[in-house]
């Protein structure tokens, strides 16, 4: 019967993959760009779930215990995740995961209950916690009260007051709230994926083109586009030390899905970089951008493309200032 449910269950997921736009070659270029980031997060979940299985083994020796459909709960749960890891479902791996996680409060001993929803308390009083609602909502049901500043007490200047079902609401919160925001970055990660390669396809026709015209294009002459590789070069290198720079000081309690962003981030940045130098390479040939000097030499056209690569600000101001728009980005602080 497990074993039905949980292929039932990894056939209904793999049907639902089959509907997708079946564009082969596009999907295993990006399923190749994540699986390094998917393996890790494989290898966190199968960690995750041993864990879970050496507390419910623990739970299953605490006294007192007259109902035990909890352990045949968990062990649903924790075989369907155990499965969908297996198939690189992560996201419907948690999931299973933190239904087990859920079904085995009835298995704890008091103590453990209480730690357990200290614990979550103290989660829901974090500023990175997903919504003021949901804050709210463990607060009722663990019995918490926080004070006139909204902080709450001490664990011992308190006495919570909540029955299992009340904890197991709590954990759904918790584990809901985390498994949308982990969605929301998956997604992001797909969009920068998406993005990435076309910018990626763009600049690369670009360069070839200017390599292979022997007319003029766009109003620009052969000798015009003689700098234009060396100058999209720059433009990447740009993008990617601004990124690498972003990459050092990034923020080291951001938790995993967040430090796979940044690698993404820091890829698409890059590519970016190399795009931004283009419009403003043929806005200096085309005379809408200046440099204050009657003869420029090459490489200050080049620091030009390099600065578009590095500085977001900058670009979008230099592209203003060319289209006549007046700059408002220090304005609104941004």
């Amino acid at each position: 019967m497990l074993n039905q449910a949980s292929d039932a269950t990894c056939k209904c997921a793999e049907a639902a993959r089959s509907d997708l736009p079946k564009i082969h070659w596009f999907r295993r270029l990006l399923r190749f760009l994540d699986l390094g980031l998917r393996q890790t997060e494989k290898e966190r979940l199968l960690t995750d779930i041993a864990g879970l299985e050496a507390a419910i083994a623990r739970y299953r020796q605490n006294e007192g215990q007259n109902d035990r459909t909890w352990d045949l709960r968990c062990a649903v749960d924790i075989e369907m995740a155990k499965r969908a890891a297996s198939r690189g479902m992560i996201g419907s791996g948690y999931e299973h995961f933190h239904n087990a996680e859920r079904e085995s409060v009835p298995g704890m001993s008091s103590e453990e209950m209480h730690a357990r929803a200290i614990t979550i308390l103290r989660e829901a009083a974090d500023k990175k916690f997903q919504s003021a609602w949901r804050r709210s909502a463990v607060y009722d049901l663990l019995g918490a009260k926080p004070g006139s500043d909204g902080k709450l007490p001490s664990a011992g200047a308190q006495s919570l007051q909540f029955s299992k079902a009340q904890l197991m609401e709590a954990i759904w919160h918790r584990n809901t709230g985390d498994r949308n925001r982990h969605r929301k970055l998956d997604r992001l990660r797909w969009q920068l994926s998406f993005l990435s390669i076309l910018i990626t396809l763009f600049v690369v026709v670009a360069v070839v083109v200017s390599l292979k015209v022997k007319t003029g294009v766009l109003g620009l002459q052969p000798q015009d586009l003689s700098l234009f590789p060396e100058a999209v070069y720059l433009g990447l290198f740009g993008g990617l030390f601004s990124a690498a720079l972003s990459v050092r000081k990034s923020d080291q309690y951001a938790t995993v899905p967040e430090i796979q962003n940044d690698w993404y981030l820091a890829f698409a940045r890059g590519m970016t970089g190399a795009a931004a130098s283009i419009p403003v390479y043929m806005l200096v040939k085309m005379g809408f951008i200046t440099i204050a000097k009657e003869a420029y030499a090459p490489w200050d056209l080049l620091f030009l493309c390099f600065l578009s690569g590095f500085s977001e600000r900058w670009f979008l101001r230099a592209v203003g200032s060319a289209s006549g728009e007046k700059d408002t980005s220090s304005e609104k602080g941004s």
